[in-house]
């Protein structure tokens, strides 16, 4: 009986030891990738536009569409609890202008933008820091997409080295002028 113990309590001590030896540090691997699905989104709108040319922005136009992102090793495997950081352009931290792609983080996992509290592409923001869930690898958010006007944007999505870049497009097949009297009622 006490040979069984002294080789448990060996055996333990050896598991041990060999895990302080793991990296802690939080580096990822020099082939990690990030992914974003989906890699790319163009929508066809009928522009709206004022008397004289400018857009007629209207923050009530808009589509959300969901984002998973990702880290991954060079075997395709999630890595979980990796930090990532993510930044748009024409959001309301890059752009002075109407912000026309906004991120949310679905911190309640209900898969529905609650716009009060789950915004965080603000220009009280200076980008979206966080992490992958720890078992799955990745991160559920949700880009909104203002449809008044045509325009190209990007996602940036950065884990230490990795990135990855996803295209916005938003194209105006059509286009529809109206009177500063009727953009201000739309607004």
């Amino acid at each position: 009986m006490k040979i069984i113990k002294f080789r448990i309590v060996i055996v333990s001590l050896l598991a041990s030891m060999s895990l302080l030896g793991c990296d802690s540090s939080g580096q990822l691997p020099s082939d990690a990738e990030v992914r974003i699905s989906p890699e790319s989104h163009s929508i066809d709108i009928t522009q709206v536009t004022t008397a004289n040319g400018g857009c007629a922005f209207n923050p009530n136009n808009y589509v959300d569409t969901p984002l998973l992102l990702s880290v991954h090793d060079e075997d395709g495997s999630p890595i979980g609890e990796a930090d990532i950081r993510v930044n748009i352009d024409y959001s309301g931290n890059t752009f002075l202008g109407p912000p026309v792609l906004a991120l949310f983080e679905d911190l309640n996992s209900n898969g529905v933008v609650d716009a009060e509290t789950e915004l965080v592409s603000s220009s009280e923001d200076d980008g979206y820091v966080g992490e992958t869930r720890k078992y799955s690898g990745d991160k559920h958010m949700f880009l909104r997409i203002n449809l008044s006007c045509a325009y190209k944007g990007n996602v940036h999505v950065r884990s230490q080295f990795a990135y990855r870049q996803m295209n916005v497009a938003v194209n105006a097949t059509s286009t529809v002028t109206v009177d500063t009297t009727e953009t201000a009622a739309v607004q």
